[in-house]
């Protein structure tokens, strides 16, 4: 079974690594990070220049990762645009590390669907993940 402790060995470096580095591109990279080792439930997008996203991903035996992330709309302010493979890396295993890890759907589902406020940003994300 699939543990919170074991989400950054699962990681699909090769596909993180290769996904494109540009402001506002997570929804690219947040989609490769478990590439072939989970299916994405849901991903949502903030539809701007610069905001917040979230994706949901199930693993094989059925337990499920959220994680949200920021972006912004420049070089200046987002941290994807032109990073270093070391800063990918570091960026990633934040995400992954901070993850919320629920051991089935529907305890993600019920996640995603309670209040979430300023002190859980940026996981109010979560909110509008539909799966």
């Amino acid at each position: 079974m699939v543990q919170k402790s074991d989400l950054l060995g699962l990681v699909n470096w090769d596909a993180v690594l290769a996904a494109p580095r540009y402001a506002g591109g997570h929804q690219d990279v947040m989609a490769a990070i478990f590439e072939g080792q989970a299916e994405i439930l849901d991903h949502y997008t903030e539809d701007d220049w610069q905001g917040t996203l979230a994706i949901a991903y199930r693993f094989p035996d059925g337990s499920v990762a959220i994680m949200t992330d920021y972006f912004g709309s420049c070089s200046g302010c987002d941290a994807w645009e032109d990073a270093s493979d070391a800063d990918a890396r570091a960026m990633v295993t934040s995400l992954v590390t901070s993850a919320r890890f629920f051991e089935d759907v529907e305890a993600a589902r019920t996640f995603c669907r309670s209040d979430k406020d300023a002190e859980e940003y940026p996981f109010y994300a979560a909110s509008s993940l539909n799966f």
